[in-house]
């Protein structure tokens, strides 16, 4: 099972990117400097979830292997430790992903390219996830929850939304 959701994940990451290169078509001639920025971003963030996704798939596959020969005491530590992700903190893909959706929010709401609902889910979105760097790096795990559960939520959201504005024009 966690197989296919890696495997998903990763071919909606390289569809997210035909996604941001599509949309950046329609924002680069309001704000090129920012627009390239934070594609360039963008790019970044949904290659290292795709790298991510596809490392941890093999790795879920090498320890469901393994398993069964590690002694009891040594699988409970396995448990605790988890997958062992690229990105576990899920720090680098935010940090990569949150400006692309703050300025493509921004510039859609600015200039009517999107709904303007689409528009602020972006800027809710991006602030959400330059928010939980925030308070991840500086330790907050009051607001850490909160702001990781609105970018997770808000995310997919968006995209498809998005995907699907693009495709009726």
């Amino acid at each position: 099972m966690w197989g296919i959701v890696n495997l998903s994940a990763a071919l909606a990451s390289f569809l997210a990117i035909a996604g941001v290169l599509a949309l950046s078509d329609r924002l680069r001639p309001f704000h090129e400097g920012f627009v390239r920025w934070t594609v360039t971003l963008a790019i970044i963030g949904y290659s290292i979830l795709a790298i991510s996704d596809v490392a941890d798939f093999y790795m879920i596959k090498r320890l469901a292997t393994n398993y069964p020969q590690i002694d009891p005491s040594a699988q409970s530590a396995l448990e605790a430790t988890g997958i062992g992700s690229l990105d576990s903190t899920l720090i680098l893909r935010f940090i990569t992903l949150g400006p692309w959706f703050l300025i493509a929010g921004w510039l859609a709401l600015r200039k009517s390219l999107l709904p303007k609902p689409l528009a602020w889910l972006g800027l809710i979105g991006g602030s959400a996830a330059l928010a939980f760097v925030v308070v991840s790096v500086l330790e907050v795990p009051a607001l850490t929850m909160p702001t990781v559960m609105i970018t997770l939520i808000f995310h997919p959201i968006w995209l498809i939304w998005t995907g699907l504005v693009l495709w009726r024009e």
